[in-house]
């Protein structure tokens, strides 16, 4: 497998993983997504409204567009929440999906008080989706100590072997 490709495909595993995490939650009460539990974010709300505020941020950043963070008080109705998430995911995937080998191997260049560097396209993405599935972990953990059972099985190659 390609660069090209394996890029397309952990952006299409992105997508893959945080539904199956939408779909484990979205039964949940407000109170379970709400409750205070230690943590880098104290929710799995402010934990997920967090995947969904950074991949704004990479697709923002990679599209070469100004970032507009949502504010801090941001509601919604769970169903419209957790659909904006998906929608994210699917339009940071479609925007991977767009770009040529020689879009991907693109220097990019980042300045921001947390992070400067200059690293091709491929890797902002790379690093884009690894900091989700490092929250989604944490969703995982949240939700149990939350008492919600059977979380979904969000491995890379749980995405790749259908069967496994």
């Amino acid at each position: 497998m390609n660069a090209k490709n394996l890029i397309k495909d952990l952006s299409a595993y992105n997508s893959w993983a945080n539904l199956q995490v939408i779909i484990w939650l979205q039964n949940s009460t407000p109170e379970i997504l709400t409750q205070k539990i230690p943590s880098s974010f104290s929710t799995i709300k402010s934990t997920f409204l967090h995947i969904w505020n950074a991949e704004r941020f990479w697709l923002s950043f990679l599209q070469k567009k100004d970032f507009e963070p949502f504010r801090k008080d941001f509601e919604e109705n769970y169903k419209s929440f957790f659909d904006g998430i998906h929608k994210q995911s699917f339009d940071l995937e479609m925007f991977v999906n767009s770009l040529s080998e020689v879009e991907l191997e693109e220097e990019y260049t980042i300045n921001t008080p947390w992070l400067k560097g200059t690293k091709p396209c491929n890797i902002f993405i790379q690093h884009a989706i690894n900091h989700s599935t490092y929250h989604r972990g944490q969703l995982i953990t949240l939700g149990r100590i939350a008492g919600l059972e059977n979380p979904p099985n969000t491995d890379f190659l749980k995405f790749e072997i259908k069967d496994l």
